[in-house]
């Protein structure tokens, strides 16, 4: 619960309160709240214990009527009265409980209550906490009421760091067709939960943001595993995807909260096989996504068998997705260097390809040719297209079980 009084006395805040709202970006979030607080006509001193997760550069007050007279920070832990590691000058290392952490620290034994050692502050390089501890800042503010009635909320907003979300797909390829899972992860890496919040999703290219003065004191792991609940509705701001999760949810602290994205079926399938030196890769081309895409890790998945694993970047609306998913063992591709001379003006590069095709169905190869300058010339009995000017490509049709050999020839001025 969150108490208040007048004059320096503390107010304990949590984030349980009414109206809350959470955007969430790829490693921060967006924190808008309306907190419990009777302020009356006039001037009133308030001073509240916020998480170490709060960027206090960030924090404001939303609510007009407010006016901020004074504003003063400071930084707290609650390392006293905790068992730690304490390393001084010289690689020594003390351990027991804090139980004082002025000019000297003293250190007893947790189990007899013996004094281990008393230090000095100078000395000491590093003191690891070897349990939880909530680290805290301490806001203090003096404020004016301009309206003639009492206020009983103030409306604030401020970044956290330690709360993310992220993506992960699962796209399965049954022949031409292909169906695009997406499941969202919300990661609250802090000790603060969020209860009855409204969240937001928010996908977009930008900057790292880095909260002034935000530090990781300790790492805290990950527990915890929630079922899966309502899925998000995406609609769109400018150049931003925003996925607003349709009902208030709870986001428990150090937990990872999961939610289906997005299900994508009957998507159109075309692969290309495509040569470039000797090897073929497989590349597929997705039609009939309605959505942007966020980024995150996508499994590909052909037939049932894991076929690629790796990063996508963020895609925009255009309805298609290409991926690569690799070289391909059933297509052999060989391009060798016959000869290489002088024609009048010209140099010549004579090249052979020889494609092996050991599926069971006719494939095209795209074989990619790359030119020496752009007023190159080609020749070849192979038919060929042009696609920039030091590139062409032969479509090369190969039946199964079936190998195809051809030549092609490259001129360009020596000079």
């Amino acid at each position: 619960m969150r108490t208040g009084i007048i004059l320096g006395l503390c107010c304990i805040l949590s984030a349980f309160a009414m109206g809350l709202e959470v955007d969430i970006y790829s490693d921060y979030a967006i924190i808008k709240d309306n907190w419990p607080e009777k302020i009356g006509e006039g001037t009133k001193v308030v001073q509240w214990q916020l998480p170490e997760n709060i960027d206090l550069n960030s924090f404001v007050i939303l609510s007009p009527e407010i006016e901020v007279l004074s504003r003063i920070e400071e930084k707290s832990s609650q390392l006293e009265g905790r068992l730690v590691h304490v390393f001084v000058s010289g690689g020594r290392l003390y351990k027991g409980i804090l139980k004082s952490l002025g000019e000297e620290l003293v250190l007893v034994d947790s189990e007899n209550g013996n004094l281990v050692a008393i230090i000095n502050k100078d000395h000491v390089t590093s003191i690891i906490p070897q349990e939880k501890v909530n680290f805290t800042k301490k806001l203090k503010l003096e404020l004016l009421n301009q309206k003639k009635q009492e206020l009983e909320n103030l409306q604030v907003r401020y970044i956290a760091s330690g709360i993310s979300w992220n993506v992960i797909y699962s796209l399965e390829l049954n022949d031409k067709k292909a169906t695009l899972v997406g499941e969202y992860q919300i990661d609250n890496k802090t000790t603060n939960s969020y209860k009855d919040a409204s969240v937001r999703l928010i996908a977009k290219t930008e900057p790292n943001y880095y909260p002034y003065g935000l530090r990781n004191e300790m790492a805290l792991s990950t527990k915890g595993s929630f079922d899966m609940i309502q899925e998000p509705q995406m609609t769109q701001r400018a150049e931003t995807a925003v996925y607003e999760i349709p009902r208030k949810i709870d986001i428990p602290s150090e937990a990872r909260l999961r939610l289906d994205l997005l299900k994508e079926e009957d998507l159109k399938v075309e692969r290309s096989y495509i040569m470039d030196d000797n090897r073929i890769n497989v590349e597929i081309e997705l039609s009939g996504i309605k959505q942007p895409l966020p980024q995150g890790e996508i499994s590909i998945f052909d037939k049932g068998i894991l076929a690629s694993k790796q990063f996508l970047s963020s895609k925009p609306q255009s309805g298609k997705l290409k991926l690569n998913l690799g070289e391909t063992l059933d297509i052999a591709g060989l391009r060798e260097s016959l000869r290489h001379y002088k024609k009048g003006l010209n140099l010549v590069d004579e090249y052979r390809v020889t494609l092996k095709n050991n599926k069971e169905e006719e494939v095209t190869v795209q074989v990619k040719a790359f030119l020496p300058r752009s007023n190159s010339e080609v020749e070849s009995k192979m038919p060929y297209r042009r696609i920039s000017s030091n590139i062409v490509i032969f479509d090369v049709v190969v039946g199964s079980k079936e190998e195809v050999v051809f030549d092609y020839a490259v001129f360009y001025p020596e000079k």
